[in-house]
């Protein structure tokens, strides 16, 4: 018995531009960056005071009514906050003493809630970046336990945010057997896993190429070797 000869095989591959590529590298760090920003309050005038020549008309109306001997408050401002002085001397109410008293209130009852609500944000006094794993530039600390087995200390020294992404995925072969994304049965279905949609598309074209810098597009030639684990 004798088998026919083998035929040759053919593989494709996509290049991403290199301005593509450098674009993409650049919004996911601006995004890192734009997500550490928390919501920034409104401090300037929300209400206009009223002018002195209201305040007047009110009083009048107010005298009047006294004189027939109606019941009526010695002053028509009776009950009105004093107005706030704003730029070029604008009268006015602003809500930003209640929001910080609202703030100041669910600091004090949930301390340990706005504590960690905070660390993900810089810090609105002096700009510092929040803490790993907040920060793509932060620095983990020698002992936090991640999720199945994940050990946030194996990419803790990495210089840029490509290896630290490479590792996260299971691009990278980091040491320490930590969870490899690449590996697992939702990571082999995200865009540049081994299971992906649509290998051929720009968005799994990308992921491939961000996530691995030799792996190409995700053809069944040259995908991650790694299978989904049950």
């Amino acid at each position: 018995m004798s088998g026919g000869g083998k035929g040759g095989s053919q593989s494709t591959s996509v290049q991403i531009p290199a301005w593509l590529e450098s674009a993409a590298q650049q919004n996911l760090a601006r995004a890192d960056r734009v997500s550490q920003l928390d919501y920034a309050p409104y401090f300037g005038p929300d209400v206009a005071a009223l002018t002195p020549m209201q305040q007047a008309a009110m009083q009048n109306t107010n005298q009047a009514a006294l004189s027939f001997g109606l019941d009526a408050p010695s002053s028509a401002m009776a009950g009105i906050p004093a107005a706030q002085t704003f730029a070029g001397g604008l009268q006015g109410y602003s809500s930003a003493p209640l929001y910080q008293q609202s703030v100041d209130a669910l600091t004090a009852a949930m301390p340990g809630y706005v504590a960690a609500r905070n660390a993900m944000y810089i810090d609105p006094i002096t700009g510092a970046a929040p803490a790993y794993p907040f920060s793509m530039g932060g620095a983990a600390p020698s002992a936090m336990p991640g999720p199945q087995g994940f050990n946030w200390s194996d990419s803790r020294n990495s210089q840029n945010a490509s290896e630290r992404a490479e590792r996260a995925v299971g691009g990278g072969g980091g040491g320490g057997g930590g969870f490899n994304l690449a590996s697992s049965n939702l990571g082999s279905r995200l865009p540049g896993g081994v299971n992906t949609a649509n290998p051929g598309s720009i968005r799994n074209t990308v992921a491939a190429k961000l996530t691995s810098g030799t792996q190409k597009a995700p053809t069944a030639a040259n995908r991650p070797k790694a299978r989904p684990t049950r």
